[in-house]
């Protein structure tokens, strides 16, 4: 009795200081958790939302100039990087920011709830702790995702269009079953059991990776008639990218199980990342549309009427029957993006350059001050409302 209550304790002690180095030593600093306000046990579609609202919220474009926005939105994405990758995301939560850094596998780290399940003077313990690292919900592992930038203009944004690209990936070669044969030094199990006493009534069993077979249970026979290639090819195929209407810098167009094909894991996502091109003529802002407009300085006095091109070819009118100041900003309202996945449309905001005359003749000159004599009075009440304002 006295051995088995010894043994108990010595397990406590080592499950106490795996789960101490789990908690502070293993996980560094960052919690990327933490850095998107989800919860540990977040779903992948969870993740993803809060990624866009603090992506939105800290892009460098809506807050120019803001070193702190600049850092919150890295963390951002790093922190998105990593949780929206199956394979970084269990690493991550098995050994924190080290694991990512040093490209730990699972049997790096010692885990008692593998190591023991043991005798302790006769009496078995196993607290299920083998094997229990899987895919969450108990989903198969999913290989690496491929993100790729997609460059649009703000036109294709505007109308919404569709791209065909071709995508090649790599896929493995239909007949490598055949190339394949049982490892005789696991029986096909890709680990091996090893048992160690460590002292009266202590047995520990500590499971390690074959490495006859590299922990795949099967001889790749070398070379292979029926795979020449190897276990992998090339394929290609066409990709129909659909870009939506409103879509913003950032945004996500998804192709699931596009991605290579590797042994033992589901195809991972091929992930167009949205990137937009520089206009010409707008620059956009959130949802609303910006930009210049070169007006005479006829027009500044007199009101303005004048059509400008907008991005689907259409003609919009800008109005205006005041007076018109340099800088001031003319807004046609409905006139901007169309809100994604909405029905409503952002405002047209056009900042207002008045074109001066660069030389006046002196008989120019005594003309327009005769004209501007006769309205003195009028044009000194629109000066003092314009500084008012």
């Amino acid at each position: 009795m006295y051995r088995w209550w010894l043994g108990y304790k010595v397990f406590l002690v080592l499950v106490a200081l795996f789960l101490c180095l789990k908690s502070k030593g293993v996980y560094g600093d960052k919690n990327y958790y933490e850095i998107l306000g989800v919860s540990r046990d977040a779903e992948t579609s969870t993740i993803k939302r809060a990624y866009r609202k603090l992506s939105l919220k800290y892009h460098p474009d809506k807050n120019p100039g803001d070193e702190e926005a600049h850092k919150r939105f890295v963390e951002v994405a790093n922190a998105y990087e990593i949780l929206s990758d199956p394979g970084k995301r269990r690493r991550y939560d098995a050994y924190g920011e080290e694991g990512l850094k040093k490209g730990f596998a699972e049997e790096d780290f010692f885990d008692p709830f593998e190591a023991f399940p043991m005798n302790f003077g006769g009496f078995h313990f196993d607290f299920g702790g083998s094997g229990r690292r899987k895919e969450r919900g108990g989903e198969e592992l999913r290989a690496s995702d491929i993100r790729i930038p997609l460059y649009v203009s703000l036109e294709e944004l505007y109308k919404g269009s569709f791209r065909e690209v071709l995508h090649q990936k790599q896929v493995m070669c239909s007949k490598w079953a055949e190339c394949e044969s049982v490892c005789s030094s696991c029986n096909g199990k890709g680990h091996k059991v090893t048992t160690r006493r460590l002292g009266p009534g202590f047995i520990q069993q500590i499971q390690s990776i074959c490495t006859e077979c590299g922990g795949s249970g099967k001889i790749v026979e070398k070379p292979c008639k029926s795979c020449p290639h190897g276990q992998y090819e090339k394929a290609e195929r066409y990709l129909t990218i659909e870009i939506e209407k409103g879509m913003s810098e950032g945004d996500t167009i998804v192709f699931e199980h596009e991605g290579d094909e590797v042994a033992g894991f589901k195809p991972g996502h091929v992930i167009f990342e949205v990137r937009l091109a520089k206009h010409e003529v707008f620059e956009r802002r959130q949802d609303d549309l910006w930009g210049t407009l070169n007006i005479t300085l006829l027009e500044a006095l007199t009101g303005l009427s004048r059509n400008i091109t907008h991005l689907d070819g259409r003609n919009v009118n800008i109005y205006e029957e005041n007076v018109i100041f340099p800088g001031q900003v003319l807004k046609v309202a409905g006139k901007g993006m169309p809100r994604h996945q909405g029905k409503d449309f952002g405002d047209l905001l056009l900042t207002v350059n008045v074109q001066f005359p660069r030389i006046l003749t002196t008989t120019q000159k005594t003309k327009v001050k005769e004209l501007f004599s006769t309205f003195q009075i009028g044009l000194e009440q629109i000066t003092r409302n314009h500084e008012e304002l």
